[in-house]
């Protein structure tokens, strides 16, 4: 059976894929996912951002009508229903791990995440700028204090000292987490097993969506499980070119207006069969 229009779901990364380093998101993007959602599309975002964060983008994206993959793949949120269709959280032990690379690396800045809040235990002010243009408030607190369940810790340290600290976290055995680089300033601490293509599989099964309906596009290394799940893999023109090897489409640049490219591509490809 030949697909329509209204059989895809596109799932977008959110920062260097949707959303430029401006924060405002290209008009031709929000109009052409207008018309993609019309036809019956289904579009979500896949991103490493909490809850109240992703709030934030309903006035801006109101044609998001999916739920939503975050923590890089630790939850998928409903937002229609404000409940968590999937969850996978860290270990308790992450604490512990927590005091490891406080102690060895005392000048990073260590931000924990619930569902809804993030904490920092260590230099807040690193991550206050960042949590600013995304409009959610980080808490100071302090570790031996916190409790619930969190789904990720993020680590703020300058792109110089990226290596050394990832070298160091990967050498620890810690089997219960692993280490993923977000941006050229952020490592996230994410449960093991924890992924976006781990997140979309958890959505297919969810809701019911066969994986070879499902269109995704991103822009960095944290994308890459995600483009190498099975879905149709995307990217865009200012992504690493290792990212670009491993896509089947790569459109214009984020700034340009990438999901866009993206919808008028499926438009042509699929209109013919509405």
């Amino acid at each position: 059976m030949k697909k329509r229009l209204s059989d895809l779901v596109i799932i977008s990364d959110v920062d260097g894929t949707l959303l430029p380093d401006n924060g405002i998101i290209p008009p031709r993007n929000l109009q052409a996912l207008e018309r993609f959602t019309k036809a019956g599309g289904r579009f979500a975002l896949a991103t490493g951002r909490l809850v109240s964060s992703i709030t934030y983008f309903f006035d801006q994206i109101p044609m998001i009508n999916a739920p939503c993959i975050l923590f890089n793949g630790g939850a998928v949120y409903d937002y229609k229903t404000q409940t968590l269709v999937y969850s996978n959280t860290l270990p308790q032990t992450f604490k512990t791990y927590l005091l490891v690379i406080m102690q060895q690396f005392p000048e990073i800045a260590v931000v924990p995440m619930t569902l809804k809040h993030m904490y920092a235990v260590a230099h807040g002010e690193l991550f206050r700028g960042y949590s600013r243009e995304r409009n959610v408030p980080v808490e100071d607190g302090k570790l031996e204090e916190l409790s619930g369940e969190f789904f990720k810790v993020n680590l703020a340290m300058p792109p110089q000292k990226m290596p050394e600290v990832f070298q160091f976290v990967s050498s620890q055995g810690w089997t219960d987490v692993e280490f993923v680089s977000s941006s050229e300033f952020f490592l996230e601490m994410i449960p093991k097993g924890t992924s976006k293509g781990n997140g979309v599989l958890a959505f297919c099964e969810k809701c019911k969506v066969p994986l070879e309906n499902v269109v995704v596009i991103g822009d960095y290394y944290n994308d890459v499980p995600m483009l190498k799940c099975g879905a149709f893999p995307v990217t865009v023109a200012n992504a690493p070119q290792q990212i670009k090897e491993i896509c089947q489409l790569v459109v214009g640049s984020c700034d340009d207006g990438a999901l866009a490219d993206l919808v008028e591509y499926l438009e042509k490809k699929y209109t013919c069969l509405e």
